[in-house]
């Protein structure tokens, strides 16, 4: 009874900081009227669908082992952005978008080319509609598996790492360690060298940032451009 109880407060906790957040967020960012339509059409969609259930009943649906559904504040990511320096030029991916977010976010605030990758075809559905529906410019939404990809073209990648599996992130990994050095790629809550049996990357930052879970890590690293096989 008592985990049920305290499981129970959690959730209510977290669902009370993210009203707050996303109204902060309407504010900080008001003057964006793309961004407002975005943020309305997705708060319509998804007024009765929680996203949380969404993501675990669809992993479930696949035989996969369930993974946290989590979203990054945008005053997080701007902050994070800042850092990197991002620009108009850059090719933004966002992998696992969930419902694509930080994709609009990027897109109307930076108006660079943006990219989010999902699992999810409801989300994937819904982030497709809202594009077309706004004519949005440089914004793309492709549902199917993230190692499936061909990311030799993006500038700046997003890893919210804690979502996703061990096993998947060595994989995963692998594949980054191939990109290009002048690529800049941002995971949370640790490095992609961890995933590594020899160092893949270069940190080139890394800063404390809030979530609405707590404070974490955030690492901003770049390939060394040599892919490693796992026989080494």
């Amino acid at each position: 009874m008592y985990n049920i109880v305290k499981l129970l407060v959690i959730g209510l906790w977290v669902g009370f900081k993210e009203v707050i957040f996303f109204f902060q967020d309407l504010i900080r960012y008001r003057h964006s009227g793309q961004f407002i339509k975005v943020e309305w059409l997705l708060w319509k969609k998804y007024l009765f669908i929680n996203p949380y259930y969404l993501c675990k009943r669809h992993l479930r649906s696949l035989n996969l082992e369930d993974q946290p559904y989590g979203e990054t504040t945008l005053r997080s990511l701007d902050h994070i952005l800042a850092r990197v320096q991002i620009c108009a030029d850059d090719y933004f991916v966002d992998l696992g978008c969930g419902r694509g977010k930080l994709v609009f976010w990027v897109n109307c605030h930076y108006n660079c080319r943006s990219l989010g990758i999902d699992l999810n075809p409801i989300f994937m559905q819904h982030a497709k509609a809202i594009t077309q529906q706004l004519s949005l410019e440089k914004v793309e939404f492709s549902e199917g598996a993230i190692e499936d990809f061909d990311l030799s073209k993006a500038t700046v990648l997003y890893l919210y790492g804690s979502a996703f599996t061990d096993d998947f992130l060595y994989e995963l990994t692998k594949k980054l360690q191939s990109l290009s050095q002048n690529t800049k790629i941002i995971s949370v809550s640790f490095p992609l060298n961890d995933y590594c049996q020899l160092p893949g990357f270069e940190t080139i930052d890394a800063m404390e940032i809030q979530f609405i879970w707590g404070s974490s890590t955030v690492y901003v690293q770049k390939p060394l451009g040599v892919a490693q096989d796992s026989s080494q």
